[in-house]
């Protein structure tokens, strides 16, 4: 595997921020589409992991495509589209109804720019290695209507079989068209600037949160917090550990200190303990 998936930017910062603000009802729903989506690629890669693959790949050539997953052989390459949707899948007309309302970003039209798009980029590289593109629906429950078998469509009973039938070739030669196919990654991606929140320091709630239920925690020893809504417990020295790495992620930029730490945990662990583990953390 030459690029891992890694969970989106975006979705990390909401998540630090869940407990901390209020969220819209737009903010909360593009917080669970991220969770969905980031759920239904990581099932999609226990399929792919004894293949050669590339996630999240981010290409550029006057536009910007992003491919979930892209799967390497000697011969051709897989390009992946996985859509984590519940309910029900309408299509007609190559139009796609989710519950019955149209999807204003048809999937199979940002699929085909996408193939197009790489397509183009493997050109430009001098490399000729046919793409073949799958828009693949990972949720086993989910029921589409009207599906045409000349569309590129897997559905989740399909995608063992489908990748069964996928001749790999040399690993060496994959191995090394891999990583040319990697280098065009770039990390000048206009969707992740769109998905940020706008958030202030000053505005968000201080604390230790729960890293499930995101509720508020409360000492209930020397050493120990818990989750006042689900009792979930941690020693006070994982919570802050936690609590920080959260920090990092809101505001890279800042510098974290005694006193800024001991603020953004809201007075839960004292400056000493706080110095103390700044020390071993050296």
């Amino acid at each position: 595997m030459k690029k891992v998936r890694e969970k989106p930017k975006s979705l990390c910062v909401m998540e630090c921020l869940r407990g901390r603000m209020a969220f819209s009802k737009e903010e909360e729903r593009s917080y669970w589409q991220g969770v969905r989506g980031y759920e239904g690629e990581c099932c999609f890669d226990s399929f792919t992991k004894d293949f050669v693959t590339i996630n999240d790949l981010t290409i550029k050539e006057g536009q910007t495509a992003q491919l979930d997953t892209l799967l390497v052989t000697e011969y051709t390459l897989y390009l992946f589209d996985v859509k984590n949707f519940d309910g029900q899948i309408m299509v007609r007309d190559g139009i796609l109804y989710h519950n019955q309302e149209r999807l204003v970003n048809n999937p199979l039209e940002r699929l085909e720019r996408a193939k197009v798009l790489l397509e183009k980029k493997l050109l430009l590289h001098h490399i000729r290695i046919p793409v073949v593109a799958n828009l693949v629906f990972i949720n086993p429950d989910m029921i589409i209507y009207g599906h045409h078998p000349d569309l590129p469509i897997l559905l989740h009973p399909q995608i063992k079989p489908y990748l069964e039938k996928i001749s790999r070739g040399s690993l060496v030669k994959v191995e090394k068209l891999a990583q040319m196919v990697a280098d065009f990654h770039t990390e000048d991606n206009p969707y992740t600037a769109l998905q940020m929140m706008k958030y202030e320091y000053d505005n968000l709630k201080k604390g230790i949160f729960c890293p499930s239920c995101r509720v508020s925690m409360n000492a209930v020893s020397g050493r120990t917090v818990q989750c006042r809504k689900c009792a979930y417990k941690n020693s006070k020295t994982q919570a802050f550990l936690r609590m920080m790495d959260e920090y990092h992620i809101l505001f890279p930029d800042k510098k974290v200190s005694v006193q800024n730490m001991y603020e953004w945990c809201g007075g839960m662990i004292s400056k000493r303990t706080i110095h103390t583990l700044f020390e071993r953390k050296k």
